[in-house]
């Protein structure tokens, strides 16, 4: 296995390290760097091509001179423009970098075919939108710039320029379900699955290889299952410039390479006999082991046994000492409490009748309040009365305010009344004015006689009457309008009457509930002060029956106090011959723990070295089945043979040439260092179609294929 795994990692190490190195010269020169943009039908097949330069330098771009063979190439930045003659183009200009575009007419190096099917059937992409089912999407990358390769033995032999294809789809996890690819990477990025993979087009031509050696596979195959059918665009990116590894040593010494193969594979050999014979030695120690650890295990249960009852034995011992101790300590805690029990009997009985002595004061005082309280119950009860009473003739004043209020809004819709009155009567003595004015022009055309001197008297009496009426009229609107001026503030203090009759009432309702909660008081007081005054005596008494029997618990402490003292000197006795006991039985527990100890020991490292038997036996067995297998394996399933290897350090030389030379699509001037880059996309597949034109800005195209570098890097 591990000389297959040496020849893969060899052979997949030179299949991708032909890497375009291009030395710097001093005058560090211009950089070119070209990415070809191309728009793809959902089949794979183009559409639109467009390539995208930038040309850099460290100084201004004067009088440069670059190759390219695209048509009507325009600068997309500046308005300077080059001058062209066949595929020389001339840039002269003050900037330092230069971004131009041209149309390309040439076939590309890289052709992609892309196939669909649905549940089994052909389909095209555009015909099964917003349907479901089992979706296969085939794809195959070609390479179609063919080169001829140089050998290492000075022959030729027909191939392909190296190029690498990194190929992405971006796959909603709403509509494809339980995706597999046939090779490549499946990235979970969000709510969405990214497919990524790299192809190495026409390798497996150029090396000479039929077998799928390291991922040399030009064929790309996703299925899932599909729910509501839509798809974003898959897109290709093509480098000649394939990534570098680290630095292979002596790739062209196939003699030593062979000879360490053959090396390994007698060491091999042995080595399959050696497990045999590990094996058989095994399971030969692991019989004889398992006799060996059953005997032990019959001693270690008798010593473990022995150490068992013995130790139940000591444990007794030990118990009946510490209790013997404990029981002297004890006699005489219990000594030293017996006498203050009595002690504390006679302490009580004195605290008891100065208790009861307080308590008959306490009952005596209360008796004297209660005494002195009954004429405030009275009192208060008298309160309660007037403030009733007060409190209905507040209720009267209410209502008489509330009378008030009304019959003053009365007067005030009376007098608005008779001010309107007074103004209708205005009115209609300027009206008679007007009259009399047109009367006693009248008077003054009519001739002297008698009927005018009638009518002249008559006229003048109905001039004092309308002045009279006037004068009238003025005085009763004077009286009106004060009317009418005094009337709101007699509305104010009526509206304040009754406000401050309704605080009143408050307070009133408020004192008369206090009252009736003081009252209240007063009699609990009573009752508690009779309550108090009868249990007082009755604790009197109790004390007098504490006291006696007291005394009579001070005299029984006294005849405990003896016989405990008793009891103490004899406890001291039991606890010192028991410590003889103990002291003796700890040597012979000793001895038993030792022996039990040991045998433990001995048991324990037998069936350690049981078990390690069985698992040498176990895996020596094991070790020499997948050593026979593996080897057995190793000579039937060699991917590569030492002539397949020769063949593909033939052709390095040759492709690492063609990849120096390989670093521009449309050209490269002299003095200039290259690189490139191509970019396709088909279209999405959408229910409303929609076709995007790729965005040709520079720097997006070069951070979309960092993106791309960096998820194959990973």
């Amino acid at each position: 296995m591990k000389t297959k795994n040496s020849i893969r990692a060899l052979s997949g190490a030179i299949a991708i390290s032909m890497v375009a190195v291009v030395p710097v010269s001093a005058n560090e020169p211009i950089k070119k760097d070209e990415t070809v943009f191309v728009n793809l039908d959902s089949d794979g097949r183009v559409i639109h091509k467009v390539s995208s330069v930038h040309l850099h330098s460290n100084k201004e771009l004067k009088t440069v001179s670059d190759k390219s063979n695209l048509k009507n190439i325009v600068n997309v930045k500046t308005d300077d423009q080059p001058g062209i003659a066949g595929n020389t183009v001339i840039w002269n200009t003050d900037q330092k970098d230069v971004y131009y575009q041209g149309d390309i007419e040439q076939s590309l190096p890289i052709e992609t075919s892309i196939h669909y099917t649905l549940d089994g059937k052909t389909v095209r992409p555009e015909d099964i939108v917003g349907q479901s089912g089992r979706l296969k999407i085939s794809i195959d990358i070609k390479n179609n710039d063919p080169r001829t390769i140089k050998l290492k033995n000075g022959g030729t032999k027909k191939g392909y320029a190296p190029y690498m294809v990194a190929t992405v789809m971006n796959l909603s996890s709403d509509i494809f379900k339980d995706v597999t690819v046939n090779t490549g990477k499946l990235i979970q990025d969000g709510n969405n699955q990214i497919a990524t993979f790299a192809v190495l087009p026409g390798m497996k031509e150029n090396l000479g290889i039929t077998k799928e050696l390291f991922g040399l596979n030009d064929h790309i195959e996703v299925q899932a299952d599909v729910v509501d059918f839509e798809m974003s665009p898959i897109v290709f990116t093509a480098t000649s410039n394939i990534p570098n590894l680290e630095a292979l040593e002596d790739f062209d010494r196939v003699e030593d390479v062979a000879r360490s193969i053959e090396t390994l594979k007698d060491a091999a050999n042995q080595l399959a006999n050696g497990t045999q014979q590990l094996s058989d030695g095994s399971n030969q120690l692991n019989s004889g082991i398992t006799d060996y650890v059953s005997a032990v295990g019959k001693v270690n249960d008798g010593s473990h046994e022995l150490s068992s009852g013995s130790g139940v034995f000591f444990d007794g011992i030990y118990r009946s000492s510490v209790g013997a101790q404990s029981l002297a300590d004890n006699t005489s805690l219990f000594t030293e409490k017996a006498a203050q029990l009595g002690n504390g009997y006679l302490a009580l009985s004195e605290g008891v009748m100065q208790y009861a002595s307080k308590a008959t004061q306490l009952s005596d005082g209360f008796i004297k309040a209660s005494e002195a309280l009954k004429p405030v119950r009275g009192s208060v009860t008298k309160l309660k009365t007037g403030m009733t009473q007060i409190d209905s003739g507040t209720q009267k004043l209410m209502t008489g305010s509330h009378q008030v209020v009304a019959g003053v809004t009365g007067v005030q819709g009376a007098n608005t009344m008779g001010l309107n009155q007074i103004n209708q009567t205005t009115q209609a003595i300027a009206s008679l004015k007007e009259q009399i004015t047109v009367l006693e022009k009248a008077i003054a055309l009519i001739p002297e006689d008698k009927d005018r001197t009638e009518i002249q008297q008559e006229y003048e009496t109905l001039v004092k009457t309308v002045n009279a009426l006037e004068q009238s009229n003025e005085a009763v609107n004077t009286i009106y309008g004060h009317v009418d001026t005094q009337l709101p503030t007699l509305v104010e203090g009526s509206e304040a009457v009754k406000q401050g009759l309704e605080t009143v009432n408050t307070n009133q309702k408020s004192v008369l509930t206090g009252l009736g909660q003081l009252d209240h008081g007063l009699e609990q007081f009573e009752t508690v002060s009779a309550q108090l005054n009868e249990n007082a005596q009755k604790l009197n008494a109790g004390a007098l029956v504490l006291d006696t029997k007291s005394k009579e618990a001070s005299r029984g402490s006294q005849l405990l106090l003896d016989g405990s003292s008793k009891l103490s000197s004899g406890a001291l006795e039991l606890a010192t011959g028991i410590q003889k006991l103990n002291d003796g039985s700890s040597v012979v527990k000793d001895g038993l723990d030792a022996l039990a100890q040991g045998t433990n020991q001995v048991y324990h490292a037998g069936s350690q070295l049981e078990a390690g038997a069985s698992k040498l036996a176990e895996g020596s067995s094991e070790l020499n089945v997948k050593v026979t297998e593996g080897m057995a394996e190793a000579k039937s399933h060699d991917e590569i043979s030492m002539d397949d290897l020769t063949q593909i350090l033939d052709v390095k030389d040759g492709l690492l040439e063609i990849a120096e030379t390989n670093t521009t699509f449309s050209g490269l001037g002299s003095d200039m260092e290259g690189s490139s880059k191509m970019i396709m996309r088909t279209e999405a597949i959408k229910k409303e179609k929609e076709t995007k034109v790729i965005e040709e800005t520079v720097q997006e195209h070069q951070g979309f294929f960092a993106w791309i570098k960096e998820k194959f890097s990973k």
